[in-house]
């Protein structure tokens, strides 16, 4: 039998944590062959190196495995409000506060965006996500709003990238529609869209200034359509002025 190559042996280990995030408690050998779909030497061999690398720990006792502290350490201080400055995070509350509807921060990560932190609406139905989700970017109010930080050869380049990628992340439009969309979204300040995340759910998000975080970050309300039509106007004053705020406190503490 063949060797994994690097790049399976890459998607096991991730499978692998993915599994002990799902499941939460130790796992055998089997429990995990099981649960990335793998044969049982790949399995064993993938196993004995994450022992190694002290990614995992083995109870000898029990025959079952566990991520270790090490790891856990290891990525600590990735979590939402880490990658976010806390004058954002404010900012976050006071959005919820005002428009009762659900506020996401999202980083764009290539062909999608990548959901890092999610303030739950206070109605009694709201919009909900969680952390680590992901966004498609061709259609959503997440991608047009990010499409507005960079260039028009960039966006046509991802276009390209899209149109060869599978069908989640494949833009259903032509590039020109996308860039009008666009351009009504840098005239406006912010853009909007219906069904980006789910087909009964509307959203409207704007870019945060590049400085007040590590990465290109969006900022997005949303909510059920109907009410979100409503509150439209609100919404997006209230977002451009956060913005606003925000922009104001990082240039008078520079």
């Amino acid at each position: 039998m063949a060797a994994p190559s690097v790049s399976q042996s890459v998607v096991r280990l991730v499978k692998v944590l993915e599994l002990f995030e799902r499941e939460k408690r130790p796992l055998s050998s089997a429990d995990i062959g099981a649960g990335i779909a793998a044969p049982r030497s790949s399995t064993a061999a993938l196993l004995r190196s994450m022992v190694d690398m002290a990614i995992l720990g083995l109870d000898r006792a029990t025959s079952t495995y566990l991520p270790t502290a090490r790891f856990g350490r290891l990525a600590a201080w990735i979590n939402d409000k880490a990658m976010v400055e806390p004058v954002v995070l404010d900012a976050v509350k006071r959005i919820v506060a005002t428009t009762f509807e659900t506020v996401t921060l999202t980083v764009p990560m290539g062909l999608w965006a990548d959901i890092i932190l999610v303030e739950r609406g206070t109605l009694p139905i709201s919009f909900g996500v969680d952390p680590g989700q992901k966004v498609k970017l061709w259609g959503s109010a997440v991608g047009t709003a990010y499409f507005t930080t960079i260039p028009q050869p960039s966006i046509a380049a991802l276009y390209e990238r899209g149109r060869q990628a599978p069908e989640p992340m494949r833009p259903q439009e032509p590039l020109a529609k996308v860039l009008r969309r666009v351009a009504q979204a840098r005239c406006k300040g912010y853009a909007t869209a219906q069904g980006g995340f789910v087909s009964e759910a509307s959203a409207i998000s704007v870019p945060l200034p590049s400085e007040l975080t590590m990465r290109r970050t969006i900022l997005t309300v949303a909510g059920p359509n109907q009410r979100m039509r409503v509150k439209q106007d609100m919404i997006a004053k209230t977002l451009l002025s956060e913005v606003e705020r925000l922009s104001s406190a990082r240039t008078l503490s520079a």
